[in-house]
Order: structure tokens, then C-alpha cells, then sequence
């Protein structure tokens, strides 16, 4: 059957702008018209469509470019800005791995508990060379929940505490994610030559836009500043996703870092500062936000979004300190198995039970759990920060 990578987005040299897009909406409704549904849903031809569009003054908008959005697999869970190669205006390409990857993650969160987190941080690990396009068997119930659900007006107050998962905020993450990428035009990021630089993309070169850490966190401080526009109790409820979403790549950093410690191997740096210091950062400038506008006096529903962020730190912080090194050790020494396991459970063919007999039996046949192998881990560690 063919699928998104299969069948690769090809550029036509002498295509406009608004052509790739066109080009990429036909092959979406070929091939992933669920995809194509949730990207028009969220912004369907271009910037001016978003919800995030919606929300901002005209301050903000002046100077954003009325763009088309077009959605294919760059494998890098990112948004770029690059100019179509005929010259004929920009396009925001947004890797449908993040629509992918969200859903299955806001999915999971919290009642999937840690086999489906973990599977989740595997596959957005190795999404460049192991990749299952159909979606975790959780996502079902979750998608159906949203879809049944009226969304309020803005003076109904907060409801969507007694949501089953986090998707409901998915089209928050988008927002953020699109608000980010406007920043760096507001903040002149883009200007000047050092900011461009040539990727392949659609099987030709073009140019896009190169990051910079210290510009990552101002645009995620003014792309979050446009967000506390929205009533204090929906951005305070949404905000755990973001913050969720932040938390889900820091798993992959740190899956990939051990991985890389294991085979003796120093990881590279990123253009992208690190994501639990980006998280941590929005979560503190979301924290003052709402400190101000609420004064401490919090309503029932607000103070349960609160005290959702607080547990589903704890149960991250948790699942990072346990079960990404021992997936990390899992898949080093048996990496077929290790992903058959989690494909077999996002799939649903393989219980929790039967997970963890079957990732127990990975750690028992070489001793991953053992004393000595925990000892060997130490050193290793203490040799990744010294050298």
C-alpha cells in the first residue's frame, strides 16, 4: 500500500508557492485523507485560515507573510519556512510527523500509562529509519471523544478537565508551533544572509532558514505571549500540552544520548536548544502569566488543570529516570525485538502484561538489570559529562 514515504513529495522546479501547496494537498487526499482532514482543520490553504491567525492583533500580524502551509514528511518533528524554487514566494513546510506523533502521544496521556509513552518516544527516535504510519490503537477512542465534542464559547469557562487524554489541546500545540515560526519573522530572525541556508527538500535544494538558539527562545516566548490571549483557563489546560510536547522530545534526547553513551559514541549538537530547557522556560513564563492574571485566586476547574501539571511531571520524570535508559539498553543490544515489541503494543496485538514479560525477558537475557551492567552504566555517564 502506498504511504507518504513511499511515494515522496517531488518539487517541480517550476512551481509557484501556492503550486507545491496544491500539489501537496492532492497528494495528502491520495494518500492520507485523514491527515488532510486535520490539516485543514487546523489551517487549510494558509496562515490567514489558522486559529492562531484568529486570535492575533493587527500589530502582530503586520509584516507575517500570507503563506501556504503544506504538510510532508521531513522526519524532524519541524517547521521550516523556505522559498519556492522558482522564486516565486515562501512556503511554511510542516513535517506530518508532528501531526502523526502528537496524536499518538496526546493520545496516550495520562491514561495509556508508560509502555505507550515509551513506544511513542521510540518510534519519534527512529522516525528516520523505522516508521509505522497508521495510527497508535489508543488514538481511536481519543479522536472520537474530540470529533463528538462542541467547542465552547469563550465565556463558558474550563471544561475539558474531565477529557480522557490530552488531544483536545493538539490544536494548541499547532498554534504554538505556528506562533513560533512567526516569531522569527516578527523578530527579524530571517533577515540577512547568516539565517539562510540550502536543504534538500522534495528531492531539489531550496532555501530555508537556519536556527539559532538564543532566537529559539525568544520566538517561544513571543509565540507564547500571543497564546495568553485565550481565556486564562483554556491556556492553562492547553498549556500542559505543549509542556507535554517539550517533555516527549526530551525523552528522545535523552533515549538518543544513551544510546550513544552505550556504543561509546559522543552526540552531536543541535540547531535546536535543548527541549526540557525550552519547556522549562515556557513553564515559567506561563506560571508568572497566570500568577498575574488570576492574583492566586483559582476556581475548581482551574486548580485541577494545575494539579494535572504537577502529576504528569512527576509520571514523566519517572518514566525518564526508569524506562528511556532501559529502552535505551533494550534496543542496543536487541534492536529488531525491541521494536517489534512496541510496534506489536501500538498496534494493540500485545498487552501491558505481555510487554513487560517480553521487555523483562530482553533484560534478563543480557542482564541489563543486573549489578554489574548497572555499575557499567555509571561509569559510562560520568565519562559522557567529563569528556
Amino acid at each position: 500500500m502506498p504511504t507518504l514515504r513511499s511515494e515522496p513529495f517531488l518539487l517541480n522546479r517550476e512551481w509557484s508557492s501556492r503550486q507545491i501547496a496544491e500539489q501537496a494537498r492532492l497528494r495528502l487526499a491520495k494518500l492520507r485523507p485523514d491527515v488532510l482532514e486535520l490539516h485543514d482543520a487546523l489551517f487549510h490553504d494558509g496562515v490567514e485560515d489558522s486559529d492562531l491567525w484568529a486570535i492575533m492583533t493587527p500589530e502582530e500580524k503586520e509584516g507575517i507573510l500570507k503563506i501556504p502551509i503544506i504538510a510532508i514528511p521531513i522526519q524532524e518533528f519541524n517547521t521550516c519556512i523556505a522559498e519556492a524554487p522558482a522564486g516565486d514566494g515562501q512556503f511554511i513546510v510542516f513535517d506530518t510527523c508532528i501531526f502523526k506523533e502528537l496524536v499518538d502521544l496526546l493520545s496516550a496521556v495520562p491514561t495509556q500509562g508508560l509502555p505507550a509513552w515509551t513506544a511513542c518516544v521510540l518510534q519519534g527516535a527512529l522516525r528516520k529509519v523505522s516508521w509505522t504510519e497508521s495510527p497508535a490503537f489508543w488514538t481511536e477512542a481519543a479522536i472520537r471523544e474530540v470529533k463528538a465534542y462542541e467547542w465552547p464559547k469563550p465565556d463558558h469557562g474550563v471544561v475539558y478537565t474531565r477529557f480522557s487524554s490530552l488531544l483536545i489541546g493538539l490544536r494548541f500545540c499547532v498554534m504554538f508551533i505556528l506562533a513560533h515560526e512567526f516569531a522569527h519573522q516578527k523578530l527579524k530572525h530571517l533577515a540577512g544572509d547568516l539565517s539562510v541556508v540550502p536543504r534538500e527538500l522534495g528531492g531539489i535544494v531550496v532555501t530555508a532558514h537556519q536556527k539559532h538558539h538564543a532566537r529559539e527562545f525568544e520566538a517561544d516566548a513571543w509565540a507564547l505571549k500571543v497564546l495568553t490571549r485565550v481565556p486564562v483557563g483554556y491556556f492553562a489546560t492547553w498549556l500542559l500540552c505543549i509542556e507535554a510536547m517539550f517533555w516527549y522530545l526530551n525523552s528522545i534526547e535523552l533515549f538518543n544520548a544513551e544510546c550513544q553513551r552505550i556504543k561509546g559514541a559522543t552526540s552531536l549538537p543541535s540547531d535546536h536548544p535543548d527541549a526540557w530547557e525550552r519547556g522549562r522556560r515556557i513553564s515559567e513564563l506561563s506560571a508568572d502569566f497566570i500568577e498575574t492574571t488570576t492574583q492566586g485566586n483559582l476556581d475548581e476547574s482551574l486548580y485541577k488543570s494545575l494539579k494535572a501539571r504537577k502529576t504528569l511531571f512527576e509520571w514523566w520524570k519517572k518514566a525518564n529516570g526508569l524506562m528511556i535508559p532501559l529502552l535505551a539498553e533494550c534496543y542496543s543490544n536487541d534492536p529488531e525485538r525491541t521494536v517489534g515489541i512496541h510496534d506489536a503494543f501500538r498496534d494493540g496485538s500485545l498487552g501491558v502484561d505481555e510487554y513487560k514479560a517480553e521487555m523483562r525477558s530482553i533484560e534478563t537475557k543480557h542482564k541489563i538489570t543486573s549489578t554489574w551492567y548497572g555499575l557499567r552504566r555509571t561509569v559510562r555517564r560520568v565519562k559522557s559529562k567529563l569528556f
